[in-house]
């Protein structure tokens, strides 16, 4: 029997066309589009997406001549953006990172590629899970090759990613599918995020599926297949690869007639009215009974932008993210804690978050230098860090006197620091002298320190350390008095 292959990419359109007449099965290899890669931080550049998924089987044609067959190629989620697929396929969004840093968003769920025979879902291959975020102190999870089904409505539709409210990383989207997959879960501090979840497969009787493995498509046996197709993004925000559809249409008749002694098929007939040729679109001739096609005319598909795409995925089930020290740099978690107790204004505030997001990017040995020592200062204004006041026996009153001495003590060295800082990111007009000294001194130090630490923002209980935190930052006091 004679067969049509049609091959479709991913266009950002729905195609369809009208069975014709005479075609019995079509055969089909579709892949969804792949997970995009998660945003990165100092942990780690993001982690991977998970690959779309690989479905084939054969749909029956018999009795479907004149319905309208529909089919929708999703596409690979870029970065945090979704995948597109057909409305309602789409993949969500990649979980957004804190707004107090600088660590990763979560990469967005890839949209299925769908196959509809008169209006009903007959072949679905599923998108990938988007890959987590990664935080300043830990790597995320890649994007999740299985499904966790969504409870939100439309089913068929990925969940967007957890979002962080803090300092930390997004978590990645659900993709598309049958089933849309679930969002991945938010991290407590500054930290990295789970993958999402892929959206599920459907196949008549007789198909098969394929999940793929990590950012590996399922089918790559297959003669269709092509490299990069559905392939899960690698983390640093890449996109996922688009998905694909091959389809093979089975044709039951076929008429020939014969020129210059050559069999040539019948394609078409066409008839004269009121002067005007016209096409025949169908013609059949009964065989024992049963009217069988004489000819085809071939499968012509039709692309429209209606019914296609989704601007979001559902809302995130995911656990949220929360919690981190916040700020970028500078003296920015001393800062911090003094913006949080009302010593310092939002503009200076703002604009040493702007400097630290320029200090952990250009000289990261003083930026995280500058954690290990400023930590222990921020826990002293928290009730907490090293017990150096050793002559004071009661615990509660002991950390009492700590925190108040803290802050008294940040407060004279970080406002002329912050304000220097401010009249180097544009936002005051005069420098802060006394400022511009501490951060020569704390800078080099920091420096020096940063070498020879592990790049995190962990606390310290060290007794030790206190102490010396006690003389740097009587020397920072005594500076902060210059005039």
């Amino acid at each position: 029997m004679p067969t049509v292959i049609k091959t479709f990419t991913y266009t950002g359109t729905k195609q369809q066309t009208v069975i014709p007449a005479g075609a019995t099965s079509v055969e089909f290899h579709i892949w969804g589009g792949g997970g995009g890669g998660g945003g990165g931080d100092r942990a780690g550049p993001g982690r991977s997406g998970s690959a779309g998924h690989y479905a084939t089987g054969t749909i029956d044609l018999t009795a479907a001549s004149g319905q309208i067959l529909a089919l929708g190629v999703g596409s690979g989620a870029s970065g945090k953006n979704n995948g597109r697929g057909l409305t309602g396929y789409s993949g969500g969004i990649g979980g957004t990172q804190g707004p107090n840093g600088s660590s990763g968003h979560g990469g967005g769920g890839g949209g299925a590629t769908v196959i509809q025979l008169a209006g009903t879902d007959v072949a679905i291959a599923g998108g990938g899970g988007g890959g987590g975020g990664d935080g300043l102190n830990s790597v995320g999870t890649v994007g999740i090759n299985s499904n966790d089904p969504t409870v939100a409505t439309p089913g068929t539709l990925g969940e967007n990613g957890a979002d962080h409210s803090g300092d930390g990383a997004g978590a990645g989207a659900g993709g598309g599918g049958a089933d849309g997959g679930r969002s991945g879960n938010g991290p407590g501090g500054d930290d990295g995020a789970t993958g999402g979840y892929a959206g599920s497969n459907l196949v008549p009787v007789g198909g098969t599926t394929d999940n793929g493995s990590g950012t590996t498509t399922g089918g790559t046996g297959s003669a269709y297949y092509d490299t990069g197709i559905a392939a899960g993004g690698s983390g640093g925000s890449l996109a996922g690869g688009n998905g694909k559809a091959v389809l093979i249409f089975t044709i039951s008749v076929e008429s020939k007639v014969k020129i210059a002694n050559s069999w040539k098929s019948i394609t078409g007939i066409k008839f004269k009215h009121s002067g005007t040729w016209k096409n025949i679109t169908a013609a059949y001739t009964k065989v024992n009974g049963v009217w069988k096609a004489i000819f085809n005319s071939g499968v012509d598909f039709t692309s429209t932008a209606a019914g296609f795409g989704d601007a979001t995925g559902n809302a995130s089930s995911g656990t949220p993210g929360s919690g981190g020290s916040g700020g970028g740099g500078g003296c920015s978690i001393i800062c911090t804690k003094l913006h949080e107790l009302g010593y310092l204004s939002d503009e200076i505030y703002q604009a040493d978050e702007q400097f630290g997001h320029w200090l952990r990017s250009n000289d990261p040995d003083a930026y995280y230098g500058y954690l290990k020592w400023a930590r222990v200062v921020v826990d002293w204004m928290s009730n907490e860090g090293p017990q150096c006041m050793f002559w004071i026996q009661d615990k509660i009153e002991r950390n009492a006197q700590q925190k108040d001495m803290a802050v008294r003590w940040a407060r004279r060295i970080a406002t002329p620091w912050a304000e220097h800082m401010a009249y180097k990111m544009g936002v005051l007009k005069q420098d802060n002298r006394a400022g511009r000294y501490i951060m020569n001194i704390g800078i080099a130090v920091s420096r020096l320190i940063g070498k020879f630490v592990k790049h995190t923002n962990q606390p310290t209980k060290n007794v030790a350390i206190g102490y010396a935190m006690w003389a740097m930052f009587g020397l920072l006091y005594i500076i902060a008095g210059v005039k």
